[in-house]
């Protein structure tokens, strides 16, 4: 077991049957561990003194990468962090603390990539992680009223809070201290479609020194609404918890409940999960590359990305019903099996347009790029992809084109089987 994620290993990996003995020589009888070999998982529960050392062997000695952390309100308050290697193992590090305390240690001095979490944990359960440098306003902004924590059990997902009035003299914090140095904010409202977010650019002269990011001003308490429901009523909420990636979320859900119950999942509906999850993550990189030349202003980069994510879309919308991909999932199986899009050729190869270029000769392409054929395949019904032949003058896509064509119906063929338990 190892992770490329943490290269400065100071100890050997161990394997899975050695890595019980090894914990339990560093920690004696501080730590009690068990094995879980079918599913590749080892939970070892600990004292809170020695909490930070545990995660610190395993993030820096054994190499494993740190994934979340997990509160529970129960009896006792329970803290499992999380931590996996590249193999699919997974071990959890908990340890619990009495009701009556809000105090715990932090581990981010040791492992950096729980410092979000602790601080989402600090807004949500009201839990102070002792020795942890920044706290507070993190998830729950300054409006927040102070003492009322969403996530905890005595408060109720309809109770309204009443928002605090902002204090006119309030500031960000900051963390440069230098003459001259000054903080310059960008955001949170910006043009387009992009999501709420504030960025403190803290600088002296042109120099940017830190920069500190806010988040979270759609806060919605989600977890908070799904304590109680039933469990199609959670999916549809995780489906809609972030719309354009709808089919991850909503496979995460599905995950967890077939592993409290102890279900499985059929192949044929474990390929089609694989085939949905890869597909929207291909979307994902084709929005993020037009993302990133849409920020440094190149026009047609960011044009030739849109047609390939649209082309995407449109895709999955033939396949799977749904151009984000709704609905297509359900615990145990799959909401949904792949009939033939009404295509006259497979619709895969509409991407080979906007993926490649046309095979033709140099003396062309530079034709191409000045006004004569276009680079693009114009094989997409609907979209004319052609260059007009005087410069300044613009196409209009064809009259037979209309929006029905974004969600093309499928043909009238027998489905297959999603072989749904």
């Amino acid at each position: 077991m190892h992770s490329a994620q943490s290269p400065q290993r100071r100890e050997s990996a161990p394997t899975w049957d050695e890595l019980p003995g090894r914990c339990a020589a560093k920690w004696n009888e501080s730590v009690r561990i068990s094995l879980d070999r079918h599913n590749h998982a080892c939970s070892i529960e600990c004292a809170p003194e020695i909490l930070g050392d545990v995660c610190g062997w395993l993030f820096d000695d054994l190499g494993l990468a740190f994934a979340t952390l997990v509160v529970e309100e129960d009896e006792r308050w329970s803290l499992s962090y999380l931590f996996y290697d590249d193999m699919g193992g997974w071990v959890s590090v908990r340890s619990t603390y009495d009701p009556s305390s809000r105090t715990v240690p932090s581990i981010s001095d040791r492992v950096h990539a729980a410092d979000w979490h602790e601080r989402e944990s600090e807004d949500l359960f009201g839990l102070e992680f002792r020795g942890h440098p920044r706290l507070g306003e993190f998830v729950l902004h300054e409006d927040w009223p102070e003492g009322v924590n969403p996530m905890r059990k005595d408060f109720a997902a309809k109770q309204q809070v009443q928002l605090r009035e902002i204090e006119p003299t309030w500031v960000p914090p900051t963390i440069v201290e230098s003459p001259g140095a000054f903080a310059m904010p960008i955001g949170p409202v910006f043009s387009d479609f992009a999501e709420s977010a504030h960025f403190l650019l803290e600088t002296v002269g042109e120099d940017v020194i830190v920069t500190i990011p806010r988040f979270f001003y759609k806060y919605r308490g989600v977890e908070k609404i799904a304590e109680g429901q039933a469990v199609d009523r959670v999916l549809l909420l995780a489906e809609r918890f972030s719309g354009s990636s709808a089919f991850a979320h909503g496979l995460a859900f599905c995950q967890a409940v077939e592993t409290i119950c102890g279900a499985d999942v059929p192949p044929r509906a474990r390929a089609l999960r694989a085939l949905f999850a890869e597909t929207e993550r291909l979307r994902h990189h084709a929005a993020a590359i037009a993302g990133i030349c849409g920020s440094t202003a190149l026009a047609v980069a960011t044009s030739q990305a849109a047609l390939i994510v649209e082309e995407l879309l449109r895709l999955t919308g033939a396949v799977g019903g749904h151009r984000y991909l709704f609905g297509l999932i359900r615990p145990g199986g799959a909401a949904s099996s792949i009939g033939a899009p009404q295509y006259s050729q497979n619709p895969a190869s509409r991407l080979s347009g906007p993926l490649q270029n046309r095979q033709t000769s140099a003396p062309a392409a530079a034709t191409g790029r000045r006004g004569g054929s276009s680079s693009l395949s114009s094989d997409a019904p609907g979209i004319s992809r052609s260059r007009p032949s005087k410069p300044g003058t613009r196409t209009m896509p064809p009259s037979s084109w209309s929006p029905a064509r974004m969600s093309p119906t499928p043909a009238k063929t027998p489905a297959l089987s999603s072989g749904c338990a």
